[in-house]
This record gives structure tokens, sequence and C-alpha cells, in this order.
């Protein structure tokens, strides 16, 4: 197998997120391949310090977030800031013999076309979230990729509808799926976060707050688990917080979380709902779970999804976006309508009360996990585009 010398350019290099989790799993992947890795970052932080700790040779190099603005000192101030970060990094770039320069998120895309232009190496852009507005701008960057990976086929459709095919790889995001063991949901460590005592049943939702992850509907439904089915045993966990590079965004999502703390205020369910905010490493507490639950309206794919059932948690997730791509529904884990709050009380409960439903939903989950999106899988796939690419050169 050919060795290769790739650079992954992020948007930043603090709290750990799930393309960050995605990108340090292809790492960890490529590395026991014996694939040189590097990475560009705007700052050392949590994930800066996760790659170097995997062996990865790090670099901080500043990147001002790019946003939507036709200003003219804007437009200015942008190409400025393209140009500073592909002179700064170009000698580094071209000492360490870098063959493909990949970037991890759109975010970090005009970046890495940058460096990749001044340098003349393979760029390719792994779109993580939805681009439906292309325009001139985007039109042009695709141009410029030799390949763009999406993570769903859900994702890849504004693509194909936009700019055609050619170029487009769908590669599912891969964990690592440990050996099934005795499923127990023991909730000690859940326990402990809560300050809860006697049998309790732990329902979470795990990633980053933000609106399209609809945690309105997950609160609802602990809400209508409380009153209609008079479950006083049940108890939401939602793990995580606002975290984006981008300030605006950030506003909205901290704006978007105060709105989700006075809900759980009014429903008068305080004792129902557990806001632990961010945990890097929440695996502990998924595998204390009895489910897991995306409600989503906008998910192009659902990484935590496969997270869960690799660790044996069932997940329930609203029919949405990539979701459908991971879940089988009744056999893999369950789907519902999005929003539908009521639908996703009932679907909780019956996992509660159906032991072995709860059980082969875990297994069959695991299974799905292990055949479709293991990181050996994830790995060979993004390794067979680096073979073709190269190869084209």
């Amino acid at each position: 197998m050919d060795i290769y010398r790739i650079l992954f350019i992020s948007d930043h290099g603090d709290a750990i997120g799930g393309a960050e989790r995605s990108m340090l799993e292809l790492v960890k992947g490529l590395m026991a391949d014996g694939h040189k890795i590097f990475c560009i970052l705007p700052g050392n932080g949590a994930f800066y310090q996760a790659l170097e700790q995997l062996g990865v040779q790090c670099r901080v190099s500043v990147m001002p977030v790019i946003e939507r603005n036709t200003s003219v000192r804007y437009v200015l101030s942008g190409i400025f800031a393209l140009i500073r970060f592909a002179f700064t990094n170009l000698i580094w770039c071209l000492r360490n013999k870098i063959q493909i320069i990949h970037s991890n998120k759109t975010t970090s895309l005009f970046y890495s076309m940058a460096l990749s232009l001044l340098s003349r190496k393979t760029l390719i852009w792994h779109a993580r979230s939805y681009n439906r507005n292309f325009g001139r701008i985007g039109k042009l960057a695709y141009r410029f990729c030799d390949a763009v990976i999406c993570i769903s086929k859900n994702l890849a459709q504004p693509f194909y509808e936009v700019l055609g095919q050619k170029k487009i790889h769908i590669v599912y995001n891969g964990v690592s799926v440990p050996k099934l063991s005795k499923i127990s949901y023991s909730a000690g460590k859940c326990d402990v976060l809560t300050g809860r005592t006697g049998k309790q049943h732990y329902v979470g939702v795990v990633g980053r707050i933000t609106a399209c992850k609809s945690i309105e509907t997950f609160i609802d439904a602990i809400k209508w688990i409380s009153k209609d089915y008079q479950y006083g045993s049940v108890h939401g966990l939602i793990v995580g917080d606002c975290v984006t590079s981008n300030p605006v965004q950030m506003d909205d999502d901290t704006a978007y979380k105060r709105s989700l703390i006075n809900r759980v205020q009014r429903h008068g369910i305080e004792n129902r709902i557990t806001f632990t905010g961010f945990i890097a490493n929440p695996d502990d507490i998924i595998s204390e779970l009895e489910a897991l639950v995306l409600p989503s309206v906008a998910e192009p794919f659902g990484r935590i999804l496969i997270e869960a059932m690799a660790l044996g948690i069932p997940v329930i997730a609203a029919r949405a976006g990539g979701i459908p791509e991971i879940v089988i529904d009744e056999k893999s884990g369950l789907l519902f309508k999005p929003r539908d709050s009521r639908e996703l009380a009932s679907l909780i409960v019956s996992i509660i009360d159906d032991p072995i439903k709860k059980r082969n939903l875990a297994r069959e989950g695991w299974e799905r996990a292990q055949a479709v999106f293991s990181t050996e899988a994830y790995v060979r796939n993004v390794e067979k585009i680096y073979s073709e690419l190269l190869q084209q050169d």
C-alpha cells in the first residue's frame, strides 16, 4: 500500500465536536496504516492537543472566520487573510512534502483552497454540513477541488442538483466498534451527574446545542412521559453545549440554550432534565443510557447515532436528513416524525417497558455499526479516494 503525506486543515483547535471526533477517528486509522499526518489549526486547545497526542505534527495559523458579506472592505479583508494564510504556510507545506490537503469542514475550505492553489497540491473538501446556496463562490470552490467527500447521500443531493456527480464521493463516518459485551445499563456516572438516587431510567440527547437539533422536542417528550405516563423514574440528560467557531452562530446557539432552560422551567420538570454541559468523552455517559435520542430536523448524518449503536445502546431518532441512512426503523433503532414529541415519548416508554425489544434493538444496532460504519470501512474508503487522485497526477 502506498504511504501518503496528508495535511488536514481545521477551522478550530479547541472544543471537540462531531466533525472533530470524526477527523480524529480518520487520522487514527490513517496513521495506523502508516500515512504521515499533519494539521493546521487556528488555535491550541483540546482538539489540537488530542491530535498531538496521536503523533500528528500540528501548526497554529491565524484563520479569521469568513462569512457571506459583499461589502468591499470585508471582501478585501477576506482576500488578504487567505493570501496571508497561504504564504505563511507554503514553505512549511513544501518542506513536509505534503501530497494532499484535506479540508475537514466547509468552514476551513477557502483557507485550504488558497494553500492548495499556491502549493499546487491535491485538494479534498470534506462536506459535513448542508450546502444549499452555492452561488458563484461555492461553484468556484467546487471547481478548484479535486474531490468532495459527502458524509451521506442526503447531504450530497444539493451537490448533485447544482454541480453534478463527477467529483462527489459518499463516505459515511466511522467509529471504533468494540466487542458487544453483556448489556447491563448500569447508571453510576449518570447518578453522580444528576444527583438522583434509586432506580432511574436515563435517556439522553448528546451533542452540540443548536436549533436544528430540535432539543425542545426531547424536553416536551420528557414532559409527556412524566404527566401522561406518570413515569417518575425517567430522567432526561442533555449532554453538550454551544460549540462553534462562528461568533454570530455562537450568539444564536447561546440564545437557543437559554430558551431550552426556560422551557424546562415552564413545564415544571427541572427535576426530570439535567443539562450536563460539555463532556469531552461522552461514551461513559452514553453507555449508561437506556436509549440515545436524536430529535434533529436537519441532520446531514448523525454521528452520535453510530457511536451509541457501537456501544450497544438503542437509538431513537427523527426521520429527517441523513438519519434514515443509519437507522433502519424497528430493526437497528426507532424513527419518529420530526417535532412529534408525543410519538417520541411513546417510543421511549416502549423501550423501557419491553426489555426484550430494547436488547434486540441494541444488538441489531451494534451489528449494523460493525458492518457499515466501522473505522476500518471509513479509512478504507478515504484511502481509495487518495489513491485515485494521486494516480491522476
